[in-house]
């Protein structure tokens, strides 16, 4: 009687998920499977989604070049794919760079133009936002790689790779369905370090009171500050 009730009960449990596992026969010789599950909604969250992302600003700084020093500024144009809290990109600069216009001996300056394009990495180690509100900050730092095309005003060309770091912060607003459009305005601090290879074979001096002669410091650096508005989707 005992082995015949666990029987029952073991019929009981496997005949339902049975059923539910294959499809069901009826008189009229038709199979019939069970329903599909429902599919999984997608994610609205556009954070979650690979975006691109462009930038149109200016930068405005100080940058030497060898021996000649002094105010530097013009355009940048930067564009890339944002994903979460990364964003990869490429980045034009359009600038002037050399002397002060404004010389103590009353001679020329000299001044030139440089084309620079590069590439950066870029991560958002912190963020101020909320689910349903459109307005997010971000804090992010970078890093990056160029290289420059420099020409005089009064003739010479240079030609040389560079790298830059940067840390910043980014203001930005999201419309439209799901919020998927993206505006705003970020500001950096971006220092751009450059090679000088005039300085690197002279033997080591004294430039100064020292304990001990070395070579020069053979870099030249720019210190720049980076204002863009920011659109995407």
């Amino acid at each position: 009687m005992r082995l015949s009730s666990t029987l029952l009960l073991a019929l009981a449990v496997l005949v339902p998920a049975t059923a539910a596992a294959h499809p069901i026969a009826y008189d009229d010789g038709g199979y019939y499977a069970q329903p599909a599950p429902p599919p999984t909604p997608p994610d609205p969250d556009p954070e979650h989604h690979v975006q691109p992302e462009a930038a149109v600003g200016f930068l405005i700084g100080n940058y030497s070049v060898g021996p000649i020093s002094g105010p530097a500024y013009g355009l940048q144009v930067a564009g890339g794919a944002h994903y979460r809290r990364w964003l990869l990109q490429a980045e034009y600069d359009l600038l002037s760079v050399g002397e002060s216009s404004y010389q103590a001996d009353g001679s020329r300056a000299v001044r030139g133009l440089v084309h620079r394009v590069g590439g950066n990495l870029r991560f958002a180690f912190g963020s101020i936002a909320k689910r349903d509100f459109p307005l997010r900050g971000d804090f992010w730092i970078e890093a990056g790689a160029g290289r420059q095309f420099l020409r005089w005003y009064d003739g010479g060309k240079l030609t040389r790779n560079d790298i830059s770091v940067g840390l910043g912060g980014q203001m930005s607003v999201r419309w439209g369905e799901d919020k998927h459009k993206k505006a705003g305005l970020f500001y950096a601090l971006k220092v751009i370090g450059s090679e000088r290879a005039d300085l690197k074979y002279l033997p080591p001096t004294c430039a100064g009171p020292c304990d001990e002669p070395t070579g020069p410091i053979p870099y030249d650096l720019g210190i720049f500050f980076d204002v863009a508005i920011v659109f995407g989707r």
